[in-house]
């Protein structure tokens, strides 16, 4: 008997699973292998490489959930005309990539976080959220550093019942594009 589970959980599911460190599938031959700083620098490009693919797939599948779940989406300048009008900013990058630049008043969530092998998700999102912003109700704008992040945050909150969520697309790199202001 199948087990059945709503889109985004199967997601949060699938943002959670680990990839293991080392496989027992070898991809370049033993002889160059035998160099423990070949094997060890190997293993990392290989990591990040299954990281970045995994990554992919979770942006491909997120986009189908979410557009499942009808997140709306913006251009900065429409984003930008919102947080005047008291939406709330939640930029969901990095703490490194916040602390370098952000949207001004924004709260920092991360939805991954950086690692030597790449992006790990944060199993603690939505848990901050909720402490952040307990108000189901509350007008939220997300952003990060292109639009792919966010977009995947948008679809979990909508799930636990954020029901004034808005994506902004091109993130904040498209947000400085446009010369809208932003602090450190």
């Amino acid at each position: 008997m199948a087990v059945r589970m709503p889109l985004c959980s199967a997601l949060n599911l699938f943002m959670l699973t680990p990839i293991a460190a080392n496989s027992s599938r070898r991809t370049m031959p033993v002889q160059l292998a035998r160099s423990a700083t070949l094997r060890a620098s190997f293993g990392t490009v290989r990591q990040t490489n299954l990281n970045r693919r995994l990554v992919a797939a979770k942006l491909q599948y997120s986009r189908t959930v979410c557009m499942a779940a009808n997140i709306n989406s913006v251009q900065p300048m429409e984003a930008s005309g919102l947080l005047e009008a008291g939406y709330t900013y939640l930029d969901v990058r990095s703490e490194g990539e916040f602390q370098a630049g952000h949207v001004e008043g924004a709260i920092n969530i991360p939805w991954m976080f950086m690692t030597p092998t790449g992006m790990d998700p944060n199993p603690d999102f939505l848990a901050q959220v909720a402490k952040e912003i307990p108000n189901k109700d509350s007008q939220v704008v997300l952003g990060c550093k292109s639009g792919k992040r966010s977009m995947m945050a948008s679809c979990a909150m909508a799930e636990q019942g954020y029901s004034e969520i808005i994506n902004m697309e091109g993130g904040f790199d498209m947000w400085q594009g446009t010369g809208l202001p932003s602090v450190k």
